[in-house]
């Protein structure tokens, strides 16, 4: 065995046994039965490719978001199957792949979300620096903060009208008794 090929097992050996004292530590993601299903779907994609699913590669992902993105995936349905991914990795003790540069930049090509209306100006020049994650679920947010104002508003113009109704209806009663 040459020098390189003992330091390499030397190597490791000791991040095994570092990996084995950490790893009690760490509390596992459960994986319900749709992150299973993204799973399977994750590991039928790296198969057919001829690629490890895990540990995956930066690159495997990023061509793997490229690829659903091109079938017409939908983006939430993209998002799902990577959280499924970070949470194989974490729960295997290895680094995770969606969070490098190659398929961030694929969430980037797929994930368009506008900074939210309610920022001001100086908050939206920041919204470039996000991650493609936190764009998401900001803009996720958002979405649906403006659903319930949209809904708030339309159930106070509801009332307003019916209390003009009802206004109406107490002065044309007025109008009678006298």
């Amino acid at each position: 065995m040459t020098l390189a090929e003992q330091i390499q097992t030397a190597q490791e050996n000791n991040e095994q046994r570092i990996a084995a004292q950490i790893r009690p530590a760490v509390p596992k993601y459960y994986l319900d039965s749709e992150a299973l299903m993204y799973l399977r779907h994750w590991a039928a994609y790296c198969k057919s490719v001829g690629v490890k699913f895990c540990p995956a590669m930066p690159s495997s992902v990023a061509a793997f978001i490229r690829t659903e993105s091109a079938a017409g995936v939908p983006a939430e349905r993209i998002m799902a199957a990577l959280e499924a991914i970070m949470k194989l990795h974490d729960n295997e003790g290895m680094p995770n792949p969606v969070s490098c540069a190659a398929p961030r930049n694929e969430l980037l090509r797929i994930l368009t979300p506008e900074p939210p209306r309610s920022w001001n100006r100086t908050e939206k020049l920041a919204w470039p620096l996000l991650p493609p994650e936190v764009q998401a679920a900001l803009g996720r947010m958002e979405h649906e903060r403006e659903k319930v104002i949209r809904r708030y508003q339309n159930e106070m113009a509801a009332c307003r009208k019916c209390n003009m109704k009802g206004n109406t209806a107490n002065e044309s009663s007025v109008k009678e008794v006298s």
